[in-house]
């Protein structure tokens, strides 16, 4: 039996890099996963490299609508959710001293509020779904560190962070 086996997750960013990395990780421990993003053609690809037990919602964490929608169509479809990975983020080109407040505002907006808009609806379908557990675990996505706290991964960063976390030692 996998890690994840009878579980389903939600792993917004989910059609690249890290968050692509921990769905094939859910996947692979026998979860079923939905990813989520703003490019249906690249999480239809993702879904499809996966296998069946994937499978994508278009979603803006940046924007309301999009993500109540989202997760409202993941519990009409799968009626439950157990794991939850927050991996979408966007960067900008520049430096303080030439880049517009606006473009950091679209960062922090994606990176930042984006995570807590989707914790909130991730955490009440969990709370449906008979969550609430308080448990720690590690999921490490290849170079991504992923603690979990009540089923809810939060994805931190690339290697540099997780050696960081680890007190500067790398794996």
């Amino acid at each position: 039996m996998g890690r994840f086996e009878g579980k389903v997750g939600v792993v917004t960013g989910g059609g690249t890099g890290i968050g692509l990395a921990c769905a094939r990780a859910i996947v692979e421990g026998g979860g079923r996963v939905f990813l989520t993003g703003r490019r249906e053609a690249v999480l239809r690809a993702a879904a499809e490299q996966l296998g069946p037990a994937a499978d994508y919602v278009v979603c803006d964490v940046a924007d309301d609508a999009s993500v109540a929608s989202a997760f409202a169509n993941v519990e009409k479809t799968a009626g439950a959710l157990h794991l939850a990975v927050n991996a979408a983020g966007t960067g900008t080109v520049g430096s303080v001293l030439n880049g517009p407040v606006s473009e950091f505002t679209r960062v922090l907006e994606t990176n930042l509020t984006g995570a807590y808009r989707a914790m909130q609806h991730e955490a009440r379908l969990m709370a449906r779904s008979g969550g609430g557990k308080h448990r720690q675990h590690q999921l490490h996505c290849r170079d991504a560190y992923a603690p979990v706290d009540d089923g809810i991964l939060r994805g931190q960063g690339g290697a540099e962070h997780a050696d960081a976390l680890r007190g500067g030692r790398p794996r």
